[in-house]
């Protein structure tokens, strides 16, 4: 099953996360909605469940604008993950 991430948990990421199991997707982390209102921290372990998250960061990017910055912001918590499994 692939995993994927959510941006935004407005109408269209309810509906997304309601219709992925029926399509062969699980929902393995969500950016927006309750999660962060609540602050639940986005790091580099739960990034690490999301599948093909080269392309979502890529993909983020490409939009520009704080979608850029979600992106590097992305990227340095990867490497962050990365160093502490290292030590």
């Amino acid at each position: 099953m692939t995993r994927l991430a959510l941006i935004g948990y407005g109408a269209m990421g309810r509906l997304v996360e309601q219709l992925a199991p029926e399509h062969g997707f699980e929902v393995a982390l969500r950016f927006g909605g309750a999660e962060g209102r609540a602050g639940v921290p986005i790091d580099g372990a739960r990034l690490r469940g999301v599948d093909e998250l080269e392309r979502l960061i890529d993909a983020l990017r490409d939009g520009g604008g704080a979608m850029t910055g979600l992106a590097e912001k992305m990227e340095r918590l990867l490497a962050n993950a990365d160093a502490s499994e290292a030590a």
